[in-house]
């Protein structure tokens, strides 16, 4: 690992404690981005993102998943 990649992987070691205090806040994505790129001829953008993956307090998460059990259970009844 060359001294510039070091020092890239340290600063963005140093942001993910930032992204975890925003979610901690009560907000449910944080992200940062890294930087922009063109990789042939693409442009390409490198982000850090802490995102909430579970359920939590939301209603509306988990209505599908609820929703296409209870569809399969009355079709098996059926």
């Amino acid at each position: 690992m060359t001294p510039r990649q070091r020092q890239f992987l340290e600063i963005v070691a140093k942001r993910i404690p930032e992204l975890f205090a925003i979610i901690e806040e009560g907000n449910v994505k944080a992200e940062h981005i890294l930087g922009d790129r063109v990789i042939n001829q693409r442009q390409v953008r490198l982000k850090l993102i802490a995102e909430v993956v579970d359920a939590g307090a939301n209603p509306l998460a988990t209505h599908s998943a609820r929703s296409q059990k209870l569809e399969s259970d009355t079709s098996e009844a059926s």
